[in-house]
């Protein structure tokens, strides 16, 4: 098993799961085998079914309840929410966002986090990757 990222983002994500579990990014789609695992990490595309039908795709979603585009801030938005979440899903349709969902960690909203959204952007990111990363040795993944 070959475990695959794909991000369109700056790759901090990326870089931080591969010092945890063994990866690589995806650069050519036709690299892709049944049993190797593709982890989509910000990548902010729809994933055509030809790749998640020839290799078993993942996704990191911060606030599986805010589907699509900056869940974050629409979270922090939401005055009276106390959480949100990460969730790691399965990839099998070419709706956003859904699902089988595989792992889930529940995140508080604080007040702090309102008054400086990029750390709990990167809060959430960094419990994305590390929940992935946990997923991923749960399947086999070569540790680091």
């Amino acid at each position: 098993m070959n475990v695959y990222t794909l991000s369109s983002r700056t790759g901090r994500s990326h870089e931080l799961l591969s010092q945890l579990v063994k990866c690589k990014q995806l650069t050519d789609f036709s690299e892709l085998e049944p049993e190797d695992i593709l982890v989509s990490m910000g990548y902010m595309k729809k994933i055509h079914s030809s790749v998640y039908k020839r290799a078993f795709t993942v996704n990191v979603h911060p606030g599986i309840g805010f589907p699509g585009r900056h869940p974050q801030l629409r979270a922090l938005a939401i005055l009276d929410l106390e959480w949100t979440d990460v969730t790691l899903h399965r990839v099998q349709s070419d709706e956003y966002d859904q699902g089988e969902h595989l792992a889930r960690v529940v995140v508080n909203v604080t007040e702090k986090d309102r008054d400086d959204p990029n750390a709990f952007f990167e809060r959430t990111r960094r419990i994305g990757v590390y929940l992935t990363a946990a997923w991923l040795i749960g399947q086999g993944a070569e540790m680091r």
